[in-house]
């Protein structure tokens, strides 16, 4: 519910700054660490992609025929969200402002996280003898 609640806002946000006139491009842009060349995106979900530029700065990120204009807020952080993808790749996915970062390899489809269980030294063949 909060997702739909922060997607309204962004929608808008972007209307009232349309009215208002073009923001400028933003200049500075970074992207989370989180996104870099070689990265998996999880499918069919909403893709939020974020970072910071300067304050009131417009950003857009475009992946797979999608472009998502944003503004950066007052703390010079921006977010947009993308509509689901399905699995493939490789892809590459542009933030431009004043300055263009490409992030490249980019391949769509389950992302799973492993942590550190005493189990994950099983073999995945079956439980067989455990020594120790």
């Amino acid at each position: 519910m909060v997702f739909y609640r922060n997607l309204m806002i962004s929608i808008f946000t972007a209307g009232v700054l349309l009215s208002c006139g073009s923001p400028e491009p933003a200049t500075k842009i970074e992207l989370s660490p989180l996104f870099s060349d070689h990265m998996v995106l999880q499918q069919n979900i909403y893709l939020p992609i974020w970072g910071n530029a300067n304050p009131g700065g417009q950003v857009m990120v475009e992946l797979m025929n999608q472009k998502i204009i944003t503004v950066a807020n007052q703390s010079g952080e921006w977010r947009a969200i993308l509509l689901p993808v399905q699995t493939g790749g490789p892809f590459e996915m542009k933030v431009y402002g004043k300055d263009t970062i490409i992030i490249h390899d980019i391949l769509v489809g389950e992302v799973w996280i492993g942590s550190g269980q005493s189990n994950m030294e099983m073999p995945l063949a079956g439980w067989g003898k455990i020594m120790n």
